[in-house]
């Protein structure tokens, strides 16, 4: 009977080290695609500054210009 209570144990020790193995690499995937979605929206981020600021420059060089060649008509 103890035969059968040790094996018992063993089968229940593999299944909680299993559970944990999985829970971890759970966990690793979900750290994995948040560190990506991080980086992400970073490069989002640096890209929306980088398509506004020419656009701005523009706008106020072109305001320059209009200045220079005739007050007047701005």
């Amino acid at each position: 009977m103890d035969h059968i209570v040790q094996q018992n144990e063993k089968m229940q020790g593999r299944r909680k080290r299993k559970r944990m193995r999985d829970f971890e690499s759970g966990v690793d995937i979900l750290l994995l695609v948040l560190s990506i979605l991080t980086q992400l929206q970073y490069f989002v981020s640096l890209l929306q500054r980088h398509i506004r600021k020419p656009t701005i420059r523009l706008g106020h060089e072109d305001i320059q210009n209009v200045l220079v060649e005739d007050r007047n008509h701005f």
